[in-house]
This record gives C-alpha cells, structure tokens and sequence, in this order.
C-alpha cells in the first residue's frame, strides 16, 4: 500500500531522516522500528550503545558531504541534510516515528511517546497500538489514549528552571502547616460547580493535545497562559454561557469579527514579579509556574507568592500556585500559612483510572473559584421564609420559568438573592432546565415541564458535522473573562461583562476556511437517543473501525 512516512533516529540533538515509500503504518513500519528494540535488558543497553556510536560516526560521514536534495537518498544516506531541525515537508507524509536515543524514546508523530526500553510489547510485540489514538481532534493529531497506563506514557517537557533564590530564601523563613484536602472534598458541589467541572473536563479532553504541549512552553509565553486561563474560567461557577438557541450554520459567516476568549487574551497583560507571572482571579492570587514536582520549583513557586501576600498585608488570601499539570494550594490565614500537597491535575492523564483522577485534580480549582457571595447550599429545596412566594413550591415555579425565554430567565437571577439562588440551582441549558447531576447525566426539565435525563458532549463545532453528514444540532459556548489586575488591590473582584466564545486556539491556515471551526460547542442529547448513541460511537472511536 502507499502509506508513505518518515522515521529519523535522534542522536546527540541532531535528526538522521529516511523515507519509507509504502507501509509506514504501525502494523508496517512502526511494527518493523519496535520489534527491532530488544526487550532483553542487558541486550537493550548493547543496542543502545552500538546506535550512538554508529550514529557518532554518521555525523562524521555526512559531515564530509553536500546535500543535494535532487540527489538519490542513497548517496546521502538521508532523505534531509543532517540537522537539528525535524523533518519537514510532512503534508504528503501519512507517519512518523522517531527512535530519541538522546531521551530514550520512541515517538510517533511527536506527542505519542513510549519509553524506549518499556514499550508495550505483548505476545506479538504490537500491544503498544491499542494505546495510540488516531484522528481525534478537528486538526488530526494522533494521541496516546487517555487510558494509557503511566509507566507507558513519556511527557515532553522543558528542562526545569533554575529555582529563584530569593523564592527558595522565603520559603526557608516560613512556619507553614499541611493543608488538609477535605477543606475542598468535605463540602459537596452544587448544580453550578458541577455543570462546570464537567465542562472543565470536556475542554481538557477535546483540547488535550494542546493541553499536552503546556509542559514545553514557559509560564510567561501567551499559549501557556492562554491554556491555563482557559481552563481556570470553564472551573470558576457561573462563567460559562450557552446559547439558548441551536447554532445556525447559515449565520456562520457573519460573525467573523467576533471576539474570541484567544483574542480576548492577547489583549492581556500579566503581572510580573521578577520572572514570575500572576493574576488576580475573584480574590485568589493564580501564581503561574512549572515544575512543581520538582522540589526546588515548588518551594521556590509557594515562597514567591506567600511573599506578595505578606507584602500586601492580607490578613486572608488564597494562591493556588499553577503550572496547568500540577497545582499547589498556599492559605494564608491570620500570619498562618498552609500548604497543600503537590496536586495532579493534567499530570492525572494518560491514566487507567484518568477519569477519577482527573475529577480529583479539578476539584479544588471549582472549590475555590467559586462565587463565593452567591454561595447556596446545593440540598436546599426550599424557599427561604419571609418570602413573599414561599407559598409555591419550587417545583411550580420552575415549571411557570420553563415557559420563558432564556432572556426573562436571567432577568429572574436580579430580583433577589433568593430568586438569584433559585436559578443557580437550575441552570439554563439551551431548552432544558437542568436540576441535578446523577453520575454521567443530568437530570433535567424540557418544554411542557418534561421531566429527562441529559449527555452533554462537548465537541468542536467541525466535529458537529462528521464525515460529510448533516450537522449535529449543537449549542455555542460563551465565557464571560473575569480578570483583571490594573486596579488590584481597589476593585478586587472586578468581573468584565463582555462573553466571548469559547476557542483556545485559532485554525490552522490551509486546514479549514471556516473561522468556527474550532470554536468550543455543547451537544446536548436526551438518553437513549440516536442523537445520544451516534455522540457515544463517535467518543469511543467506533467511526474509525
């Protein structure tokens, strides 16, 4: 078959590419590079060794030659001059597997990475393909699968910085107590905080091959920011908006100037602190950082961000020091300070058990970026006394709501806390009204005061419309920004009122003129539907049987 490719042996920071004409997929080549590895330890240590010095004495070689790019590949030996640079020109190329003696691993199309000396063999040396996802984004990037188990999983990663000295000489002065974890697992979510650790844990998952580039970027870089913002705000309660009405893929082509939450960043300026990024987000300090299982890093991280606390005298604060994989939370309480233990939060995947660690991970974020001055207790089903509806039943009013229009809705959240509260716990989705969660559904009132059970599948808006067909109905996804760090300590809190749709990284020229394509989007499917069966298939991959 002519499924072309390149596979290129990395030595010493430098690139040795070849290209493989037909039957570079992984049950040809791929399975030809792996079955090559010896398995054997002390054999794989001698392989090991005869590749760098055979390698050493390539650079050499090719060092005496001009490449000539016309030329054939057998005279060179490569199908690219000899560089640090990857091989390029890949828009015909259908597979690429590196061999890293460098880093002792075997990649596949950059991000898929076993180690090199605990590949997946099984009996038949090909138990490492199960664990490549293929096509699963709207750009085709291939992944490792979310299940992965972790001693199969490498993470591309920067070297870790050097730890500030000045963050390591604060954090050796202080006096700092263990933050217990059931001050954010002890009190139960309410229906607000649950909507968005679920939409938290779609962005993650539908953007996770960005989401796996974080570690390679300094917290300081405009993507490391971007990614981390993003996912602080589909955490925080209360920020995310659906639209009432299903998309319109007619009106597609009039919105091209809308702002998007990727612009909306741009616009953005971090507060610096030496080389140290932060923002104030609903009176928790977020202090950016990388490495924080790296002892030094952490301390320094926490060091740094008790310092600014201590500075502005705050008798109360929460930081949660951040590098988007780990999490640290930092409370300081009366001149006491409290540390938490290093949490995973993207370090949760790829995982056997990711969904339950990634949950965990998150949790604390939706806890503390929590509307705290709207807070309601999520068991409360009744109307407070005093009330001049505390006659009717919850269960009356919701269903007179249900006949409004999401606008009128929202006009009910400003008459009082209590109608404020009232809504928060039944939140607005497109037509539904949802009233709890149970487990991987919501439970919910349609039109007519219905009463259903609903999937929420986040999907990009290309993926609404798979393989040609019709386009699935789908909802767009806003997000009302809510940082601000021009006016700190005076306007603490300050919230921005413009929504913006909810896209963390722009198109790539050339893949798709639409400029949505890529936009966060909510399908929202009754159980037991098609709809809801055609969203399970296309999440467990059955399309690509």
């Amino acid at each position: 078959m002519g499924t072309r490719g390149y596979f290129a042996y990395r030595h010493r920071g430098k690139y040795y590419t070849r290209y493989h004409r037909c039957d570079s997929y992984p049950e040809g080549l791929g399975y030809e590079l792996v079955t090559a590895i010896p398995v054997n330890k002390r054999d794989f240590e001698e392989w090991l060794k005869n590749k760098r010095e055979f390698f050493d004495a390539e650079e050499l070689r090719v060092s005496k030659l001009k490449f000539d790019p016309d030329s054939e590949e057998r005279v060179y030996g490569y199908c690219e001059e000899v560089s640090e640079s990857e091989p390029s020109d890949l828009d015909c190329i259908d597979w690429v597997y590196y061999i890293d003696l460098d880093h002792k691993s075997f990649i596949i199309h950059w991000l898929v990475t076993f180690p090199l000396d605990n590949i997946p063999r099984g009996e038949d040396d090909g138990a490492w393909m199960q664990y490549v996802d293929f096509d699963k984004d709207v750009f085709y990037n291939r992944l490792l699968k979310l299940s992965t188990p972790r001693e199969y999983a490498v993470i591309h990663s920067i070297d870790p910085p050097e730890p500030s000295a000045s963050g390591l000489d604060q954090y050796s002065k202080l006096e700092q107590k263990a933050l217990d974890p059931s001050e954010w697992t002890s009190q139960s979510l309410n229906l607000s905080q649950e909507f968005s650790l679920h939409a938290a844990e779609g962005l993650i998952v539908l953007h996770r091959h960005s989401f796996s580039t974080v570690a390679l970027h300094q917290p300081e870089s405009l993507i490391f920011q971007t990614l981390a913002l993003g996912l602080l705000s589909m955490t925080a309660e209360g920020l995310i908006w659906i639209s009432p009405k299903q998309y319109d893929d007619s009106e597609s082509k009039s919105d091209k100037l809308l702002a998007t939450f990727t612009s909306w960043m741009v616009t953005k300026v971090a507060e610096r602190r030496g080389s140290a990024c932060f923002y104030w987000f609903r009176d928790v300090l977020i202090w950016f950082a990388s490495h924080l299982d790296h002892e030094g890093n952490r301390k320094a991280a926490v060091g740094l961000a008790v310092a600014m606390i201590q500075e502005l005298d705050l008798d109360y604060c929460i930081a949660l020091v951040f590098s988007v994989r780990h999490l640290v939370i930092v409370k300081v309480s009366n001149g006491v300070v409290y540390e938490s233990e290093v949490i995973e939060v993207l370090a949760a995947i790829p995982d056997v058990n990711w969904q339950e660690k990634l949950t965990d991970g998150l949790r604390p974020l939706v806890h503390y970026l929590r509307l705290r001055e709207h807070a309601v207790e999520g068991s409360k089903s009744n109307l407070e006394s005093g009330s001049n509806v505390t006659s009717f039943p919850v269960d009356i009013l919701l269903g007179v709501l249900q006949y409004a229009d999401n606008d009128t809705y929202d006009q009910f959240r400003k008459l009082s806390r209590l109608w404020r509260d009232i809504c928060k716990r039944h939140l607005r989705v497109g037509p539904y009204t949802l009233v709890c969660r149970d487990g991987d559904t919501f439970c919910a009132r349609g039109q007519g005061d219905s009463e259903v059970r609903l999937k929420l599948f986040w999907k990009y808006h290309k993926s609404c419309t798979p393989y040609g067909e019709a386009m699935t109905e789908n909802f767009e996804v806003f997000i009302q920004p809510q940082v601000d760090t021009c006016n700190w300590p005076i306007s603490r809190g300050f919230a921005g009122r413009n929504f913006v749709p909810m896209k963390l990284h722009e198109e790539r020229q050339g893949y798709d003129p639409d400029v949505r394509s890529t936009d966060f989007r909510l399908v929202i499917a009754e159980e037991g539907s098609d709809l809801d069966k055609a969203m399970e298939r296309v999440r467990y991959g059955e399309e690509h049987d």
